[in-house]
């Protein structure tokens, strides 16, 4: 069985936004090609970085969001950029860009025009704050900007203290995915209608989707929640040995206190009523002689052992996970999730794996990420272009 996307002919043009999409496409059996500019795309640039290594190729973010995509390098602003990319088109299935509203336009490469070359085009067009809107037209350097914008700033961190943002690439990935599955909608009605789709994607809306929660608050009480106050954030947090675990009590609060007993505590301080509502409500406040108890239980035990404790007396626990836990997390290793792909350059890696499994799916996930331009020979060749003419391209910095 050929995977799902199997002969599904992608176009990437540069832009953070879109590369997890392209990246899952790819898994997906998707041909995906990346369309560089001269100077390279813009996260060749964005570390962590390997030492030692040649600046273009040096970048593991890089690495990582482009494994199984090819790589083509293009001048799509000027007029010989625009004909062969117009050719790249024709023979292709799917446009992922995320430039400014308009910028596709001004090349003559916007949607109408592409529909043109190709009737069941599928493009995706991923921006700060849609193609429409006073907003539009905003710029956005980075993902914080978004984020603060579409309200998953507000109310990360303590109460009194800036807002925090969350760390790593997430909100890249959560946008792809949102691409994606726009994509496998539009894919999929074509197959029965033989019409392509525009889809005008909006990381600010896509961040806003976090907020069910919230906005209903402020719909109830007229205020926005707001941060956690100190306090709420130790609640469930337990210092072991080595590190935290996250306990939740509520509902199984007979079979705390016997895991306090057990271990030599007194539990008389607990008669007290107040402690009640732990028998049945989940979220619950901890004061701080609970939290004082919890502390002296877990120094007893590394957070692995204080994890598998827990879930032996049936009281859901978890650990706090670091990277350098999580490469040598056993359930993630009996899975499979972390791949190992020799890169050209990079050498051999450990990349996060398909996050989904299926059966008859294969996941493409042993093809590294591309060089730059690795790929215009092959792809080039096959538009009917001659290495006469990519020298000429070369020349005046089209290709």
């Amino acid at each position: 069985m050929d995977n799902p996307y199997t002969g599904l002919k992608v176009l990437e043009l540069e832009g953070s936004a879109g590369m997890y999409c392209g990246k899952i496409l790819s898994f997906m059996g998707a041909e995906v090609i990346k369309v560089e500019s001269r100077k390279g795309e813009n996260c060749r640039k964005k570390g962590p970085f390997k030492p030692g290594v040649d600046d273009m190729e040096n970048s593991l973010s890089y690495a990582y969001f482009n494994t199984g995509k090819k790589s083509i390098t293009l001048h799509i602003s000027s007029s010989e950029g625009q004909e062969i990319f117009k050719k790249l088109v024709k023979e292709s299935d799917v446009v992922i860009e995320s430039f400014a509203p308009g910028q596709m336009k001004s090349w003559g490469l916007d949607y109408g025009a592409l529909k043109e070359i190709q009737p069941g085009l599928i493009m995706l067009s991923i921006t700060p704050f849609g193609q429409s809107g006073p907003h539009s037209g905003w710029r956005a350097s980075s993902d914080l900007v978004v984020n603060a914008m579409g309200g998953p700033l507000a109310d990360v961190g303590i109460e009194g203290k800036a807002p925090l943002h969350l760390g790593g690439d997430i909100f890249t990935a959560m946008t792809g995915m949102y691409g994606l599955f726009a994509i496998q909608a539009a894919y999929h009605n074509r197959i029965h209608t033989n019409e392509g789709a525009h889809i005008d994607l909006s990381q600010q809306e896509c961040f806003l989707t976090w907020k069910n929660q919230s906005l209903g608050f402020t719909q109830v009480d007229g205020k926005s929640p707001g941060r956690r106050k100190p306090d709420a954030v130790r609640q469930g947090l337990v210092n072991c040995i080595d590190g935290f675990a996250f306990v939740m009590i509520g509902g199984k609060w007979k079979e705390v206190l016997e895991w306090f007993s057990d271990t030599g505590q007194d539990v008389s301080v607990f008669d007290d009523p107040v402690y009640g509502q732990h028998a049945v409500e989940v979220l619950t406040r901890w004061d701080a002689v609970l939290l004082e108890r919890f502390n002296i239980l877990g120094s007893n035990y590394t957070k692995r052992e204080f994890m598998l404790e827990g879930q032996r007396r049936r009281i859901p626990v978890g650990v706090l996970e670091s990277p350098d836990s999580l490469l040598e997390n056993d359930q993630l290793r009996a899975r499979g999730y972390f791949v190992e792909l020799e890169h050209h350059v990079l050498g051999r890696l450990i990349y996060p794996g398909a996050p989904v499994k299926m059966t008859g799916c294969r996941q493409v996930t042993d093809v590294p990420a591309p060089l730059f331009g690795e790929h215009n020979k092959e792809v080039y060749y096959k538009l009917g272009y001659s290495e006469g003419q990519l020298a000429d391209f070369r020349l005046k910095n089209v290709i």
